[in-house]
């Protein structure tokens, strides 16, 4: 028990591969960027792809932006694409994973910026919910769902 070395790897390594193999990328109880990177070193270390079945490629759960609300206390919040004041009973609260599962809103992004590069880096590493309003979440949902980005996503 003593061994903090060894305890770290099991940490690093066998924890986020053992909850991916015990269900996937449909989990909550680690961080998307951490099931993606246990993904990534299983897959270079022995050369074996992984592809998660697709019941289990990531969480089916929806958010509602009535519940953000009620946890901050807060009435109001900022779209995270327009910057506009959003009021109840307005709003939508999308999950990390509805960014990765809509790979032309990415381009759509990063097309929409000078710095393409940093804006890569912070979608990639950003799993927080987006708050959009009614018009932005429209705009969003338009973009089709691509599930095979995620089956492929440590491809790239």
């Amino acid at each position: 028990m003593r061994e903090t070395d060894a305890w770290e790897y099991v940490v690093s390594d066998y924890a986020p591969l053992a909850k991916l193999i015990y269900a996937g990328q449909n989990m909550r109880l680690m961080l998307g960027p951490e099931l993606l990177a246990a993904r990534v070193r299983l897959q270079q270390q022995t050369g074996v792809k992984i592809v998660p079945d697709p019941a289990f490629m990531h969480p089916q759960q929806t958010h509602d932006a009535a519940f953000w609300r009620y946890i901050t206390g807060r009435d109001s919040f900022r779209c995270d694409l327009s910057s506009e004041t959003v009021n109840p009973p307005e709003g939508t609260m999308l999950d990390a994973w509805d960014l990765r599962l809509r790979p032309d809103v990415r381009r759509a992004l990063l097309g929409s910026v000078d710095d393409q590069r940093r804006m890569a880096f912070t979608l990639w590493r950003d799993w927080s919910p987006w708050l959009l309003s009614d018009e932005y979440r429209d705009y969003f949902m338009s973009f089709p769902v691509d599930t095979s980005q995620m089956r492929d996503a440590v491809d790239d």
